[in-house]
């Protein structure tokens, strides 16, 4: 499957219309997963800038052992571009790829614990394309 048809996909599984459509870009492609921002979604929130992500799963992921079976989860990440930092403010994992199936977790942090993107090529394309937007 191809690029467009992938970011077609997501944008009808997450009902975007003209007035509120979305802009998918890849960032990272991998056998295991493939991670897309919407560009659209690029915002400065006071010192941080804010993205909503996909990442998608070709197989069932966990947390730990066995914790949030998911095949894909919406990110709305939060970003210090000159730290090379991220964390998660908002989130949703889905049992489907590109966030079809049932919602396993969801939850918001007003306060998200930030890691550095430094060893994580999703995470520093995440930022290259956020933070140069």
């Amino acid at each position: 499957m191809n690029i467009r048809t992938w970011i077609a996909a997501v944008a009808l599984a997450f009902g975007a219309s003209a007035a509120n459509a979305a802009d998918w870009q890849a960032v990272q492609f991998g056998a295991h997963e493939s991670v897309y921002v919407d560009t659209d979604s690029i915002h400065a929130d006071g010192a941080l800038r804010k993205a909503w992500v996909l990442h998608n799963y070709s197989q069932t992921t966990t947390l730990g052992d066995s914790a949030f079976p998911h095949k894909s989860k919406l990110i709305l990440y939060a970003l210090r571009c000159e730290a090379g930092e991220a964390g998660y403010s908002q989130w949703s994992f889905h049992s489907g790829q590109l966030g079809s199936g049932h919602t396993v977790w969801a939850d918001s942090a007003p306060s998200p614990s930030m890691q550095s993107a430094a060893f994580d090529p999703a995470l520093e394309g995440i930022l290259e394309k956020v933070c140069r937007s």
